[in-house]
């Protein structure tokens, strides 16, 4: 039987302002009606008081009968209007939209139906079927991991990047420590000259000699 959380109790809820049935073989005549009559749930659906009465026929169902792919019917007074299609569109003044004549659908076994899209409001774009949403969920996984893949990947090249750096760093230091010990050689190299020049000045000051004399 059917879950009770997903029923809707007319007696309880109060009518539905919209209805959708699909046809099947075994129960279109009650759905649609044959010919002039009206169908039970068209009928029950008029004396509740249900605001459109859609119907969806996906396999084409006795297309002898004038039965088209989709049908809607607007509640005008206490009576059903059938919903004049606009070219692949029919509206629901309920909905505030359009639905919308889709693509064949192919399924398992072979057999195959026309979808039945709704426009969102302002009819610019479709509410996406549960293939969409499971292929933009997967399109967002793989994404994802592209992103987290790419993440890795700057993240190592930055490691070596800083690795590289912190190595050019360290020999840079090195060279700035040879550097400095090379300045203070060549800052005592100069002071051991200079001391010898005062020392050579002074033993030819002792012998009378000039400065320009050689010794």
């Amino acid at each position: 039987g059917r879950d009770p959380a997903n029923a809707f109790h007319v007696g309880y809820d109060g009518a539905p302002e919209l209805v959708v049935e699909i046809l099947s073989h075994s129960t279109w005549t009650k759905d649609i009606g044959v010919g002039a009559e009206v169908a039970d749930k068209m009928r029950h659906y008029q004396r509740i008081g249900v605001s459109e009465y859609w119907v969806y026929n996906p396999e084409l169902l006795q297309r002898r009968r004038g039965l088209g792919l989709f049908m809607g019917f607007s509640l005008q007074g206490d009576r059903y209007v059938a919903i004049k299609p606009q070219g692949r569109c029919w509206p629901s003044a309920v909905l505030g939209t359009l639905w919308e004549k889709g693509d064949m659908h192919n399924v398992r076994g072979g057999a195959a139906y026309t979808l039945m899209r709704l426009r969102k409001p302002g009819g610019a774009e479709w509410y996406p079927t549960s293939q969409e949403k499971d292929a933009a969920a997967r399109r967002t996984d793989e994404l994802l991991v592209q992103t987290e893949q790419r993440n890795k990947s700057l993240q190592e090249r930055n490691e070596t990047l800083q690795g590289r750096n912190e190595s050019l760093q360290e020999r840079n230091e090195t060279l700035q420590g040879r550097n400095e010990s090379l300045q203070e050689r060549n800052e005592t190299l100069q002071h051991e000259v200079s001391e010898k020049d005062a020392l050579l000045a002074h033993y030819k000051r002792l012998l009378g000699l000039s400065d320009s004399d050689q010794i």
